[in-house]
């Protein structure tokens, strides 16, 4: 399927999100057309869709996140373009004769040839098992305990299952503890992702350490609002700073879903 047209933008700073859908269900990726006021944007969406057989019915419309009025066609209306990748398997034709069956040829086995006489066996006699050798005495048994092993890192991992809009969720760690954290939601037109490096020490207390978080604002379907707040601290330097919290292991997130449907992020931390 393929739709194409023009939209031109009656204000300045106005976008609009455009997709192809089939029955109201969403089957192309989104896209954006922003300029500035009366300038015509170009746009073209094709998608293979592979639906069984039957009725359907397919529409270019807006997905919400848009902002401002749009035309559409200044010259002409958008344009829709089916095209069937493989078409029908046509009649099968009537079979034709059955040739004459060609002549058998003549058996080509030869005559069997008289079997050989069976040789004498060879095996000889088994000498004596001779006698088994004294028991040697036990060593004495060790004192010396070996060193036990290091503890390996502990891992937790998890979801968020995020409802179309905005969005806040949040992991709890333990407290005394020295974490590795991360937050992942990767979707078309739409990622967010946040590391950190933290040591947690009491509920209502600042935690230490630094972090970064980061999210794909050209595609802007997922969009990351808000991230921890208790985390203090600066390069090889010392804080004396506070935060009003008792809930000081308990890392919050705003994210906006702004994709037509719920959408799954991934989080975890690994104890350091």
């Amino acid at each position: 399927m393929i739709v194409s047209g023009d939209a031109n933008p009656a204000s300045a700073g106005a976008y609009v999100l455009l997709a192809l859908f089939r029955d109201g269900t969403q089957v192309s990726a989104i896209v954006q057309a922003e300029q500035s006021s009366n300038y015509n944007v170009p746009y073209c969406i094709e998608v293979v869709d592979t639906p069984s057989a039957g009725t359907y019915t397919y529409t270019l419309k807006t997905t919400s996140g848009g902002n401002g009025t749009f035309n559409f066609g200044e010259a002409a209306g958008p344009t829709i373009t089916a095209i069937e990748l493989a078409s029908a398997l046509g009649p099968t034709g009537s079979t034709g004769r059955t040739g004459a069956t060609g002549q058998a040829g003549s058996s080509g086995t030869g005559y069997t040839g008289a079997t050989g006489q069976v040789g004498s066996s060879g095996t000889g006699f088994t000498g004596a098992t001779g006698p088994t050798g004294a028991t040697g005495s036990t060593g004495a048994a060790s004192t010396v305990t070996g060193p036990t092993g290091s503890i390996g890192s502990s891992r937790t991992t998890g979801s968020w299952t995020l409802a179309t809009g905005a969005n806040t969720v949040s992991f709890t760690v333990p407290i005394n503890g020295t974490y590795s954290l991360w937050v992942n939601g990767n979707i078309p037109n739409g990622i967010v992702t946040y590391t950190a490096t933290v040591v947690v020490t009491n509920t209502n207390v600042p935690v230490v350490g630094s972090s970064y978080g980061w999210y794909y604002s050209a595609g802007g379907a997922l969009v990351l609002t808000a991230i921890p707040t208790q985390i203090i601290g600066t390069v090889n330097g010392i804080s004396t700073a506070t935060v009003s919290t008792t809930t000081a292991n308990v890392f919050t997130f705003g994210i906006t879903n702004n994709s037509v449907t719920s959408q799954v992020v991934n989080y975890g931390y690994i104890s350091l």
